[in-house]
């Protein structure tokens, strides 16, 4: 069992000043007092409408991007709130993925009698161990809504859209997250037959750029070669919200969970036999799954075996007023240890950015113990 520690990345977030000077245009326009405006009116007009709970304005400001990295207990009690998009693995709808189809006309068809047959007796092609591109079946191909996506362009011409999480094969053979990419790397591509058409190759990534939000899917592939082509770029396929170590099949070889540091906080009784009885189930947990899977077990199956406390990575985008809310919650002291854990310097890290709008939130949940925890908060 591999444990890392949480994490957050505020993957985009408005320009404090420019933010709140919006908000009031918007305010006083609703309130008939645009005379009003002047150097530092904005700063007043917000304080009382947050003093007053009058947040309907807050709503305009623009949406704040956050990519979070916890444990599926923390991406589950985050998807309550309805107010905000959630984002996992993804690609947007317009991807190829066979000559003349996308991930989403494929998608529509299976609701069709012809469509719900054929797209299981489909070929899309897959990369193989010796970077060979071969066919290979569907099993499933997914709608996950929307969410904020980006562009990646390469040297050789090849673009496709994703979300910050879809896993891309890299030069020397192994899958990373579009998050760990950067220009000037090399990813594996396919799909023009001048270009060695029959085995992946490598190409530099020239852009990455956001593009906004999409309508995204997935598709997943059937064993051993847990990946497919999609616009000519090597891609790993739907992990239906597991996240594991993986060789350059997409096979898992290990299981990533969360370190449990929180059991280390004074209230807690035991501290060293907890810890010890987490890892043991971990382990056993993971013992379970891994022979499970080589029995032939479908992976959607023997996930069943594996702890809440597996790793799982979600990008959530929402207004400000909602992200209060969301923060009010999630940083009180009756939350759970797993959410304060990221969400109080969460608060603290937008309270840098965007002071006016959450001072007071700040003032009540102070940063405390939650300073040690790791966070990469660079906008990208």
């Amino acid at each position: 069992m591999h444990h890392i520690n949480p994490t957050y990345q505020i993957l985009s977030c408005p320009d404090g000043r420019s933010l709140t000077r919006f908000i009031e245009e918007v305010a006083r326009t609703c309130y008939k007092s645009e005379d009003k405006i002047k150097e530092g009116s904005d700063l007043s007009l917000i304080t009382n409408l947050i003093k007053n709970d009058h947040l309907a304005m807050i709503e305009f400001g623009h949406d704040i991007v956050v990519r979070f990295v916890s444990n599926r207990g923390f991406s589950h009690e985050l998807v309550r709130h309805r107010l905000a998009s959630f984002a996992q693995e993804c690609l947007t709808g317009d991807t190829k993925v066979r000559q003349n189809k996308t991930i989403e006309e494929l998608y529509e068809r299976s609701f069709t009698p012809h469509g719900k047959t054929h797209n299981k007796t489909i070929n899309l092609r897959s990369c193989n161990e010796h970077n060979q591109i071969v066919l290979n079946k569907v099993k499933h191909i997914f709608y996950k809504g929307v969410a904020p996506v980006y562009e990646v362009t390469t040297k050789l011409g090849y673009q496709i859209k994703a979300t910050i999480n879809h896993e891309f094969m890299t030069i020397d053979g192994q899958f990373q997250r579009l998050s760990n990419i950067y220009v000037n790397d090399q990813i594996m591509v396919n799909g023009r037959p001048s270009l060695l058409g029959k085995v992946a190759h490598p190409d530099t990534v020239t852009s990455i750029q956001y593009i906004g939000v999409r309508k995204v899917y997935d598709i997943e592939m059937e064993s051993p070669f847990h990946n497919y082509i999609a616009n000519g770029f090597v891609v790993h396929n739907s992990t239906r919200y597991c996240n594991y170590n993986k060789d350059k099949f997409g096979n898992a070889i290990s299981v990533t969970s969360i370190e449990p540091e929180w059991l280390k906080m004074s209230n807690m009784p035991s501290t060293f036999r907890a810890i010890k009885l987490f890892n043991a189930a971990y382990a056993a947990s993971e013992e379970s799954y891994m022979a499970l899977t080589k029995m032939g077990v479908p992976a959607q199956i023997a996930r069943e075996v594996l702890p809440i406390g597996l790793k799982a990575e979600i990008c959530i985008k929402t207004n400000i007023r909602e992200w209060r809310h969301i923060l009010r919650l999630r940083c009180s002291k009756k939350a759970h240890p797993r959410m304060r854990q990221l969400m109080l310097p969460l608060l603290h890290d937008l309270h840098e950015r965007i002071p006016l709008l959450f001072d007071d939130l700040v003032e009540k949940y102070p940063l405390g113990q939650a300073n040690e925890i790791q966070k990469n908060s660079d906008a990208s």
